[in-house]
């Protein structure tokens, strides 16, 4: 089953890095995996071992967008978009998320990558009858290069 995680780095609810998270100061989360890690585990739990493709790109708002993409020959996939700067928030052009959440970039505007990214996957088995490989989401073409 393909898999997209989405985070920004400045996220304080649940850090990037996996460390201790809270709300406003109460009740703390506890120690995670990063979030990186946390892709990495579960591209090694579908089988993918070998390095992420990466891509790099800016957004519109100059935020440092990061596409991190396990994949083999299957349909397995797990994708990783790292948002830099971008606190706990749904990045899109319509609405900006209070600022105690954090940075909130207009985009990538992350719904329109979510339904890609999994639409693009039914239309491969549904056109092609084939487990293909599918490209990365809306991504870098997107955004400022």
């Amino acid at each position: 089953m393909p898999m997209i995680l989405v985070h920004g780095t400045e996220d304080r609810l649940v850090p990037y890095d996996g460390s201790e998270g809270s709300l406003f100061g109460f009740y703390p989360s506890g120690r995670n995996l990063s979030t990186f890690e946390s892709a990495r585990y579960f591209a090694s739990r579908a089988g993918l071992v070998s390095p992420p493709v990466t891509i790099r790109s800016v957004s519109t708002d100059g935020f440092p967008v990061e596409f991190f993409r396990w994949q083999d020959d299957s349909a397995k996939e797990v994708q990783l978009v790292t948002i830099h700067g971008a606190g706990h928030v749904f990045p899109q052009p319509y609405y900006r998320a209070r600022h105690i959440l954090g940075p909130s970039p207009k985009d990538p505007n992350i719904a329109e990558v979510i339904w890609k990214f999994f639409s693009d996957r039914s239309e491969q088995v549904r056109d092609s009858g084939t487990d293909s490989p599918p490209t990365l989401p809306l991504g870098p073409e997107r955004l400022r290069q």
